[in-house]
């Protein structure tokens, strides 16, 4: 719960692809037909925080409240996995 939102993130969507609910990927900036390569997220990540420290954001806090909305649709998904795999088990 202490980590930077970064990091969090990071984490949650590694746990999300293991359990495979988080399977598409749509980069910022996706319509503009560019190769993501580490170089262009980098910039990409630094202009949005950037953008929001313009705004008089935190890209932190920011991050922060979308983590916690994903976070709660995650753990929705997963109890839903769960619940039809034991209905599904139930009826073997």
């Amino acid at each position: 719960k202490h980590l930077p939102a970064l990091m969090r993130a990071e984490k949650l969507v590694k746990k999300a692809r293991k359990a495979k609910l988080f399977d598409a990927v749509v980069p910022a900036n996706s319509g503009r037909g560019r190769a993501l390569s580490k170089a262009r997220v980098a910039k990409e990540l630094f202009a949005l925080a950037a953008a929001a420290q313009a705004k008089g954001w935190s890209a932190e806090e920011l991050l922060r409240g979308e983590l916690a909305r994903e976070e709660k649709e995650f753990r929705k998904a997963e109890r839903a996995k769960s619940k039809a795999a034991s209905e599904w088990a139930g009826k073997a």
